[in-house]
């Protein structure tokens, strides 16, 4: 078993993941900059960031089906595994977008958040007196 660090779900890096789903999904291409973005461009909150992205054809599978044949690619490349298996990774967050029977997933890593994540976060956690 690795030594890895459970990670911490993240709305602001899921939602990120889920639009620039559907972005490849609209586009119809898979890959990390289809509208000119990067990765540490869409999780902008957040610092030492890296990214999978998978399309997985017929929808009519099983959600864990699915996420099974992406995780299995991923596992299958090396860079792809090593964003998984990344230690100093502890923030995550997932988007999956469903279009004419294929599946666009977007998985994108954190290892922190960055000065203006953790500016934004805090600023919306103050009580006004």
């Amino acid at each position: 078993m690795r030594d890895l660090p459970s990670l911490t779900g993240k709305g602001e890096l899921a939602a990120a993941a889920e639009s620039y789903a559907r972005v490849m999904a609209n586009k119809r291409k898979m890959g990390h900059n289809v509208d000119g973005s990067s990765p540490t461009m869409r999780a902008s909150g957040f610092a030492g960031v890296c990214e999978n992205v998978a399309k997985i054809h017929g929808t009519n599978q099983s959600p864990h089906s699915i996420a099974g044949k992406a995780v299995g690619m991923w596992m299958s490349s090396g860079g792809h595994r090593q964003n998984i298996l990344r230690k100093r990774s502890v923030y995550s967050g997932v988007g999956v977008w469903l279009s004419g029977g294929t599946a666009w997933i977007c998985h994108l890593f954190a290892s922190r958040r960055s000065v203006v994540g953790v500016v934004a976060e805090t600023a919306t956690n103050v009580v006004p007196r």
